[in-house]
């Protein structure tokens, strides 16, 4: 048994896929020596890739979860504004819910221009400078109405994104909890 040495064996397609699985080798990849190269990194480099990804999709949760507050104060809104019809002040609530369903059929044609990151962060940011319009002019009805619009399109990019960067981001078990976030 000494004396022997090992023969390498040929790359086999079917090796590589028996052997697929996390942290293994992807079918296909070869480095420049030849060598079969590892294409999936291991659960360390894995684990602070995802991070900033949980980060990212904790702040969507927490985003949709503010869009929701302004359906609990309506009679303070209602009484900050006497002298408007409460129609009109009404329009706070349902107006974004009308302008979400155009963020969400506008995703997808802007996914194809833009990456799922890029929309994530431009819909965060959309979300802030809105919400931040909201509480600086919010004496002024017309203003508020319209930072409302634009709140509504982000927030229908965002609960249209968030499934999808789960979905790419997580397997199994991981994915679970990550979707109950």
């Amino acid at each position: 048994k000494r004396g022997r040495t090992r023969q390498a064996r040929p790359f086999s397609v079917t090796d590589v896929l028996a052997r697929s699985g996390p942290g293994c080798v992807r079918m296909g990849h070869r480095g420049k020596s030849g060598r079969i190269r590892r294409t999936t990194p291991n659960k360390g480099e894995a684990l602070m890739k995802r991070t900033p990804l949980k980060v990212a999709i904790a702040a969507i949760c927490f985003v949709n979860l503010l869009y929701m507050i302004p359906s609990v104060a309506v009679s303070g809104m209602v009484a900050a504004f006497p002298d408007q019809p409460q129609n009109t002040v009404l329009l706070l609530l349902t107006l974004p819910n009308l302008t979400g369903i155009a963020g969400i059929v506008a995703e997808p044609w802007l996914e194809k221009r833009f990456s799922r990151r890029q929309l994530s962060i431009t819909a965060l940011a959309v979300f802030f400078g809105s919400g931040l319009a909201s509480f600086v002019l919010r004496e002024n009805l017309p203003a508020l109405i319209a930072a409302s619009v634009v709140m509504g399109a982000a927030y229908g990019m965002q609960a249209t994104l968030y499934p999808l960067l789960v979905n790419d981001g997580f397997e199994g078990e991981e994915r679970s909890r990550v979707m109950g976030m």
